[in-house]
């Protein structure tokens, strides 16, 4: 249908338009006051035992951590997998998530190609307040830091010989991020004009059809001859 085609239907279906844009103004002033939100992040990094070979087991490490990490992830989340990205510095906030607790494996590799060899837990906490954001990093990393030490220990691993963690950043904390709505706001109101339209031509159709079938029965009577 032509631009003048759907401006011809927009003014016949004026009432259709107006609700539309009552609708689109109402989300896009919602989008644009958007509050932000408070943002924690920490990284658990484990630490294997000291050797005599290798005393410095942060700078250089003789075996690979991830898969404990990875154990680690999987013991946390369960079934509920979070979200593959192709970046290993995706935040939680920027997928669209304003209050939740995600807990990780740093993508090393691709979308199409994951690489997950990363000696860490990647942890992030999103949420209204700061204190709250605050408390729950620092639940989420006693819990890990709990099943690191009760894995080993049901193993029965020396506690000379197990692995520990450091955080990165020492201090857990939160941070505020101000909400982008003005992007947002441009392409919800962009989105709602073309949602208007085509609503106004979808209500075109109905009613042209509706008419269509109310125009039959009145053909069929002057068609068929008289008795």
């Amino acid at each position: 249908m032509p631009l003048t085609a759907y401006l011809r239907v927009c003014l016949r279906r004026w009432y259709v338009v107006l609700v539309g844009l009552a609708l689109t103004l109402a989300t896009t002033y919602a989008v644009l006051e958007r509050e932000g939100v408070y943002y924690s992040e920490v990284q658990v990094v484990l630490v294997g035992p000291p050797q005599i070979s290798y005393p410095n087991t942060v700078a250089v490490q003789p075996f690979s951590l991830a898969p404990m990490a990875s154990l680690l992830v999987s013991d946390w989340n369960g079934t509920r997998r979070p979200l593959l990205t192709s970046a290993s510095d995706t935040t939680l906030y920027g997928e669209g998530v304003r209050d939740g607790t995600q807990v990780r494996l740093p993508n090393q590799g691709s979308q199409f190609k994951p690489s997950f060899d990363a000696p860490y837990v990647d942890v992030q906490v999103v949420g209204p307040s700061e204190a709250e954001v605050t408390a729950e990093a620092k639940r989420v990393v006693d819990q890990l830091r709990f099943m690191l030490q009760r894995r080993q220990e049901f193993a029965g691993v020396p506690t000379s010989s197990q692995i520990t963690t450091l955080l990165a950043p020492e201090d857990v904390s939160a941070t505020h991020v101000a909400a982008r709505s003005t992007r947002a706001g441009a392409v919800t109101f962009a989105l709602g004009l073309v949602g208007t339209a085509l609503l106004a031509a979808g209500a075109e159709r109905l009613l042209s059809r509706s008419r269509e079938r109310r125009a039959r029965p009145a053909e069929m009577l002057q068609a068929s001859p008289s008795a």
